[in-house]
């Protein structure tokens, strides 16, 4: 007799159906910070800067999270402790703008948006913090090396400045214990509930979105970001290219052909 498959599947966890349901919108954020990174990569202090629009979301997350009274938010505090960005975010914007950090980082209306979003939750369905640590925190655990690897490249970066938000005592460890953690949370959750945070982490996704699309870095570190980047035989063969294209200018206009 013949059974159904899909009945004999067993049911997705509550992080797998996270990252199911984020894949789309996982793609486009990555996009727009693809686009961005490279040129991010050109200035110290503009790096800083962009950095520095997300310290104020952790500001109000973590703390958010260590208060919360849900027990099911309490229940992750402990693989939270290793991964908690908040004091290493201060490390590094201290290293990249100085003393005055703080006053360095230009504001913005997206900035404030997630900072309010998350104050209103936090009071009113503190359980959906859930999406929120998923989204900012599996983030730099899955692809913070990478990150790290290129900012040291770029930047040239002492050994030990600069990339503490990316620091973290046991890497793939700790994110397994703390995907564990929460999908021991997860199967106590009404379906409805598990629907709420799958939604809320699309709201995630889409406030960071408008955090990264705000941050203007202007026309001359995009200019400088080639030259940066480029290893240098791909400099040379773009300087050769650059430099035919203007004897090839310079012989239409003395033919009258331009």
């Amino acid at each position: 007799m013949a059974t159904n498959g899909s009945a004999s599947r067993p049911a997705l966890s509550l992080t797998q159906r996270l990252n199911e349901n984020s894949k789309k919108i996982h793609k486009k954020s990555n996009a727009l910070l693809l686009a961005k990174v490279a040129t991010l990569f050109t200035d110290r202090e503009l790096y800083g800067k962009a950095i520095g629009q997300f310290y104020f979301v952790f500001a109000e997350l973590e703390p958010a999270l260590q208060q919360a009274t849900d027990e099911r938010i309490a229940a992750l505090r402990e693989n939270l402790q290793p991964i908690w960005r908040l004091p290493s975010y201060e490390t590094d914007l201290a290293f990249y703008l100085g003393p005055d950090w703080k006053q360095r980082i230009p504001g913005s209306t997206a900035v404030q948006a997630y900072v309010d979003h998350l104050r209103k939750i936090s009071k009113e369905q503190p359980l959906l913090l859930l999406a929120h640590t998923f989204t900012q925190h599996t983030a730099g655990l899955s692809g913070g090396r990478i990150v790290k690897r290129m900012a040291r490249k770029y930047m040239h970066l002492p050994e030990d400045k600069g990339t503490a938000i990316f620091d973290f005592a046991g890497g793939v460890e700790l994110k397994d214990a703390y995907k564990a953690r929460l999908d021991k949370v997860g199967e106590g959750l009404s379906e409805e509930e598990v629907q709420a945070v799958l939604d809320e982490q699309i709201v995630a996704f889409e406030l960071n979105i408008e955090i990264m699309k705000a941050f203007k870095v202007g026309l001359l570190p995009q200019l400088r970001a080639p030259l940066r980047l480029l290893p240098p035989a791909a400099l040379l063969a773009l300087g050769g290219a650059l430099v035919a294209l203007v004897a090839a200018v310079a012989v239409l206009r003395g033919r009258g052909g331009l």
